[in-house]
């Protein structure tokens, strides 16, 4: 005799269709870290410096609410990946003279 499942196919008796997103984090994506770092210590103002950086944050927040992250996970990945890009633009050489942008 065959057993039939009477669970929807696919779904285990249960389950509530539900998952957790998780996304790669953003201060591990270090090629969009030093990019964003290259770019930053190339503008010739601080307003330059400020415009880039809110872009990249919006962009950012953008992509990972388009995926259903929460609004408090966005805002610590956003300071994570400024964290990073902060450390990297202090790893170089040229960053004696960068620009400060606030954060």
């Amino acid at each position: 005799m065959i057993s039939q499942n009477t669970s929807s196919e696919g779904h285990l008796p249960g389950n509530d269709d539900t998952c957790e997103v998780v996304p790669f984090p953003l201060s591990k994506r270090i090629g969009k870290i030093r990019c964003v770092a290259d770019k930053l210590l190339r503008r010739t103002s601080v307003h330059h410096a400020e415009y880039y950086r809110q872009q990249v944050n919006v962009a950012l927040a953008g992509q990972l609410r388009k995926i259903g992250i929460p609004d408090h996970l966005v805002n610590r990945e956003i300071r994570e990946f400024w964290s990073g890009v902060e450390q990297e633009m202090d790893r170089r050489p040229s960053s004696a003279s960068r620009l400060e942008p606030r954060q």
